[in-house]
C-alpha cells in the first residue's frame, strides 16, 4: 500500500490555512479598493509566472510527439489573444501556460515518456472547439436581455439542458457494453451488498461496514423492495440528476450574462457532470460509477448551494445559522467523507459570519470562541442524538473501527504522477484564491467574497477524494467544482491575463472532446438505445446465469469454462438448496436481501480490510444471522485462498464441490 502520509499533512494544514484566513485577515476591515481594467496588472510577475509553468511544461511534454502539439497551443494563443489588431503578450502567454495545464488532463493519451499522442484530426478538432469556446465565453454581451426572441432561445437552452441531463441520467442503453457492464456490477455492489446486510439483520458498523457510509446504506435499503438493485437504479439517476442542475444553478447564478455564453456553461456543466466523469477513454455514462456523483457529492453541494441561497446580501448577520446546521449535520451523517467536506465547508464559513459580528479585537475573540463551543456543542448533540437512535434500534453502539474501516484502509491508493492532472487542481485553485483574494480587498466580507470562498472551500474538500487514490482520471471526477471555481473567477475582477489563462482552461474541457473514446456511444447509437430506459432488462443482465452477461464479462471473471461452471454450480445450488450463494472476485450474485448470510457478501468490498478483522465482521454477521450459505471460489485466484481461511476459521464446512476452475464450499455456523 502506498502511503501519502506528508502529503495528508500539507493537505490538512492547506485546509486549515484556506478555511480560517478571512476569519483573521485584517479583522474583516474593508482594504483599500483595487481595480481591474482590460490588459492590465503587474504584467511583469504575470509573465514570470507564465514563463515558469510554460518552462516546466515543455519541459513535461520533451519528446518527438510534442512539436506538433506546442505548435497548435502556440496558434491558439495567437488567435485568442488579438486584440485591436494587435498580440498582447503577458495574454497570450497566460493563454499558452493554460493549455499546457489543460494537457496534463487527458491520460489516456500519453505515451510511456509522458506526451500525448495525437492525431492530426483530434488535434485540428480540439484546436477549433477549443477557440471556438473561448471567443464565446469572452464575450460577456448584455446582463438584461429582454427580448422576447432571447427569451425564447434561452428558455429552449434550459429545457434542452434538463432533459439531456434527464436522460443521461436515467439511461440504460449504455450499460450493456462488456467493460461499462463489469464497472457497474463491481461498483454498485459495493452499495447494494451493504444495503442487503442491513436488510437481512445485520448490525450496520459493528457486523459489518459499509464502504460508501450511512447515508446511501439506509437510503438504498429503504427503497430496495424485491430487489436493490432496481431500487438503486432509481436512486442512482435521480442523485445525478439533481447533482447536475444544483451545478448548473450554482454556474449560471455568476454567470448571468450573455445568452450564448450561458449557452456555453449548460455545456460545460453536462460534460463536466456526465461525460469528464463517464471515464473518458471510453465514455459511457456515470451510471457506472455512482460513487463519483450525487450518491457521493449530493450532500455538501446541496449544502453549498443552501448557503448561497441564503447568502443574498452584504449584511451576512442576517443568515438563518440554525438551518446552516441542521444542513451539516444532515451532511454529516451522510458518511464519513460527507463529514468531512461539510465541516470543511459550513464550519469555517460559521466562523466567518459570526466574526463578521466583531468590531474590535476583544470582541472578535469572544465572538470565535462562542462560535467554536457552538460547534463543538452541536457536534456533541449529532454523535449522541446518533448514538442514540443505533442503540435504541440494536441495543449496543457501533464499534470505532466498524465506523471508520474505509477511512483507516482505503481501497489501492496509488503514487501521485508528478507530471499529471494535479496541475490542473493546482492551477484552479490558485486562480481561484487569487481572484478571492482581490475580491476581499475590494469589498472585504461581501457576499462575492463570501461566494468565492465557499467555492474554493467545495473544491479543495473534494480533491481529498483524488488524494485517497491518487490516479489521473480521480481529478477529472472533481470537474464540475473545479469548473464553479473557474466560472466564478471569470465573473470576477481579475486582470485580463489571468481572465485568459481561466477562459481558456474551461474552453479545453470542451476542445478535449476530440480525444475522448466515444465507442459505446456510437453502439448505443448504432442501436437505437441512447434513451432507452429499461432497469429490468439491466438488472436480468447482473447475473451469472445468464448466457449473453458470461459472453461479455471480462477475463478478471474467469475464463469461459469457469464462467459456465459458476452458472450450473448457482443454478443446482439454487434448485437442490435454496439457498444463498457468494461468487469471489469483482462481481457477487445478489439473492433476496432477506437470504444474505454472511458479512461477505461481496467480496470486493473486504479486500482492503485486514484478515483479522474481516475474520471480526464474519464472525459477529455468523453470530447474528445463524445461517448456512454457499461460498464458490475461483482457483486461479490466489487472494482467494486467504478469504477460504477466513471462512473456515468462523464457519464449518458441510459440502464441497470441485468442478476444476471452481470450488464451491457449503458453510454453516459453527
Amino acid at each position: 500500500m502506498v502511503s501519502n502520509t506528508p502529503l495528508l499533512i500539507l493537505y490538512a494544514l492547506g485546509g486549515i490555512l484556506l478555511g480560517l484566513w478571512p476569519t483573521f485577515a485584517g479583522y474583516l476591515r474593508k482594504a483599500v479598493p483595487a481595480t481591474a481594467t482590460p490588459f492590465t496588472g503587474d504584467e511583469l510577475k504575470t509573465t514570470a509566472i507564465c514563463v515558469l509553468i510554460i518552462g516546466l511544461g515543455l519541459f513535461g511534454l520533451r519528446t518527438a510527439t510534442a512539436p506538433a502539439l506546442i505548435v497548435a497551443f502556440v496558434l491558439i494563443a495567437i488567435i485568442v489573444a488579438l486584440h485591436r489588431g494587435r498580440i498582447v503578450p503577458p495574454y497570450a502567454l497566460a493563454v499558452f501556460a493554460g493549455l499546457l495545464i489543460a494537457a496534463t488532463l487527458p491520460w489516456w493519451h500519453r505515451d510511456l515518456e509522458h506526451a500525448l499522442t495525437l492525431s492530426w484530426n483530434e488535434l485540428l478538432v480540439f484546436m477549433a472547439i477549443t477557440i471556438i469556446t473561448f471567443r464565446l465565453l469572452k464575450t460577456d454581451g448584455d446582463s438584461q436581455e429582454y427580448s422576447k426572441r432571447s427569451q425564447i432561445i434561452w428558455t429552449l437552452l434550459l429545457v434542452s439542458f434538463v432533459l439531456s441531463a434527464l436522460v443521461l441520467s436515467f439511461t440504460t442503453g449504455f450499460l450493456y457494453e462488456p467493460y461499462v457492464l463489469a464497472n457497474v456490477w463491481h461498483h454498485w455492489g459495493a452499495y447494494v451488498q451493504s444495503s442487503e446486510l442491513l436488510l437481512s439483520g445485520a448490525r450496520l458498523f459493528l457486523d459489518f461496514p459499509a464502504q460508501y457510509g450511512f447515508g446511501p446504506t439506509l437510503l438504498i435499503a429503504s427503497v430496495c423492495g424485491d430487489d436493490c438493485w432496481n431500487g438503486m437504479y432509481y436512486l442512482v439517476g435521480l442523485f445525478t440528476l439533481l447533482f447536475v442542475l444544483l451545478i448548473a444553478c450554482i454556474a449560471l447564478d455568476s454567470n448571468k450574462q450573455g445568452l450564448l455564453p450561458r449557452g456555453i456553461i449548460l455545456l460545460l456543466c453536462l460534460a463536466s457532470c456526465f461525460f469528464w466523469t463517464g471515464y473518458p477513454s471510453d465514455v459511457s455514462s456515470p451510471l457506472q460509477t455512482p460513487s463519483v456523483g450525487g450518491l457521493r457529492f449530493l450532500p455538501v453541494l446541496a449544502l453549498v448551494a443552501l448557503l448561497l441561497r441564503f447568502d443574498r446580501q452584504d449584511d451576512s448577520r442576517r443568515f438563518p445559522v440554525a438551518l446552516g446546521h441542521m444542513a451539516w449535520a444532515v451532511a454529516a451523517l451522510w458518511s464519513i467523507e460527507s463529514a468531512f467536506l461539510a465541516t470543511l465547508v459550513w464550519w469555517p464559513y460559521y466562523l466567518l459570519l459570526c466574526g463578521a459580528k466583531a468590531h474590535d479585537n476583544r470582541a472578535l475573540t469572544l465572538a470565535l470562541l462562542r462560535a467554536l463551543v457552538t460547534l463543538a456543542g452541536v457536534l456533541a448533540v449529532l454523535v449522541l442524538c446518533f448514538l442514540a437512535g443505533y442503540w435504541l434500534f440494536y441495543r449496543t453502539v457501533p464499534t470505532v473501527y466498524g465506523y471508520f474501516a474505509y477511512i483507516l484502509n482505503p481501497p489501492g491508493p496509488l503514487p501521485i504522477d508528478g507530471k499529471g492532472a494535479v496541475w490542473f487542481f493546482v492551477a484552479v485553485m490558485v486562480l481561484g484564491v487569487a481572484s478571492n483574494w482581490q475580491t476581499f480587498r475590494q469589498s472585504g466580507n461581501s457576499m462575492a467574497f463570501r461566494r468565492g470562498f465557499l467555492l474554493l472551500l467545495l473544491a479543495y474538500g473534494t480533491f481529498s477524494y483524488y488524494l485517497s487514490r491518487s490516479h489521473d482520471n480521480n481529478i477529472l471526477n472533481l470537474l464540475p467544482f473545479l469548473l464553479l471555481v473557474l466560472l466564478n473567477v471569470r465573473a470576477s475582477h481579475v486582470p485580463q491575463s489571468w481572465r485568459g489563462a481561466v477562459l481558456v482552461l474551461l474552453a479545453c474541457l470542451l476542445g478535449w472532446f476530440s480525444t475522448f473514446g466515444w465507442d459505446v456511444w456510437r453502439d448505443a447509437w448504432k442501436n437505437g438505445a441512447v434513451a432507452e430506459f429499461n432497469p429490468e432488462k439491466f438488472r436480468q443482465t447482473l447475473s451469472y446465469e445468464n448466457p449473453e452477461t458470461r459472453k461479455k464479462l471480462p477475463p478478471s471473471a474467469g475464463d469461459k469454462d469457469s464462467m459456465e461452471a459458476v452458472a450450473r454450480t448457482i443454478a443446482y445450488i439454487h434448485e437442490k438448496y435454496g439457498e444463498p450463494v457468494t461468487v469471489t472476485g469483482p462481481f457477487l450474485v445478489s439473492a433476496d436481501p432477506k437470504s444474505v448470510w454472511s458479512a461477505v457478501n461481496n467480496a470486493a468490498n473486504y479486500k482492503p480490510i485486514s484478515p483479522e478483522h474481516r475474520r471480526a465482521f464474519l464472525l459477529r454477521t455468523a453470530n447474528t444471522l445463524k445461517r448456512s450459505g454457499w461460498l464458490i471460489i475461483h482457483k486461479k485466484f490466489s487472494s482467494n485462498r486467504e478469504l477460504l481461511y477466513d471462512f473456515d476459521s468462523v464457519y464449518k464446512r458441510t459440502y464441497e464441490i470441485d468442478l476444476g476452475p471452481i470450488f464451491a464450499v457449503r458453510y454453516a455456523p459453527r
